[in-house]
């Protein structure tokens, strides 16, 4: 028998038990919200950045869920429970770390209503940002029928950014091997604008970046979606060490604890 025959519906199971609780607080902070779109922050020892985009987002008037991964960091335990006493932040707490598509587990996916977003903490976001931006985001995905519709990232040409490089490597249908640098595998994302009256959008792949969600577009390609620049764009600040918040230290934790699937950029 082959692997997959057996193997996945284990795996399946395995992560819906272990999600259990995790989608019981979640059901009990959706509530909570009432009628607000959820905007929900993956968390994994880096309560920095997740500190950051909680006190960015308070300008908003939003207060997001986060989803810890069972953190070990202290600091960033910390941090979580000082933003929830203060209410600037639900937090659901994981037993487990799965990563940073946990948002996306079974039991959490299938309690989210149908627009949603979603988004790693490490964003710096446009000063000039609409505070409309989530209900112009939905709109785009509706207009142009996308799963999700999301900010573009600055490639700060006068910016250093660090020295990593994305393997690309391929054997259908032909061979194809290349490291791509940050900025060349960033520029493709910026091929295919979109035409609109009032915003710089692309139609563009997008992971986790910042996103809002609309469930009723899903056709089986997770990355669908338009990336909006101008006001929009924001800093992914991990690739620019004079932009980045977080000291040695803490990225040290935050590195030697991290799942080594949960990236595919490698130092050259």
């Amino acid at each position: 028998m082959k692997r997959e025959k057996w193997y996945r519906p284990l795996i399946s199971y395995y992560r819906k038990m272990k999600s259990h609780k995790l989608a019981q607080q979640f059901s009990i902070i959706l509530n909570k919200l009432k009628d607000d779109v959820p905007v929900l922050i993956v968390c994994y020892n880096n309560g920095v950045y997740v500190e950051n985009l909680v006190l960015q987002f308070k300008k908003f008037n939003i207060q997001p869920i986060i989803i810890d991964n069972n953190s070990s960091d202290k600091n960033t335990a910390k941090i979580l429970k000082k933003l929830e006493r203060e209410n600037l932040a639900y937090v659901a707490y994981s037993d487990k770390n799965f990563g940073h598509l946990v948002g996306f587990l079974d039991l959490i996916y299938e309690i989210l209503p149908n627009h949603f977003a979603y988004t790693d903490p490490d964003l710096q976001l446009n000063e000039d940002l609409p505070i409309n931006f989530i209900e112009n985001l939905i709109e785009l995905t509706q207009d142009y029928q996308v799963y999700k519709a999301g900010f573009a990232l600055s490639l700060l040409e006068d910016e250093e950014m660090i020295d990593v490089s994305q393997h690309i490597s391929q054997t259908k249908p032909f061979s194809y091997k290349k490291d791509l640098s940050v900025r060349q595998h960033e520029a493709t994302f910026w091929r295919l604008p979109i035409k609109h009256k009032k915003l710089e959008a692309y139609h563009a792949s997008i992971d986790t970046t910042f996103a809002v969600y609309n469930k009723n577009n899903y056709q089986g390609n997770f990355y669908d979606g338009i990336r909006v620049a101008g006001q929009y764009s924001a800093i992914h600040l991990p690739w620019f060490p004079r932009l980045d918040i977080m000291n040695e230290k803490q990225r040290a934790v935050y590195l030697n604890t991290k799942r080594k699937k949960d990236t595919t950029w490698i130092k050259k």
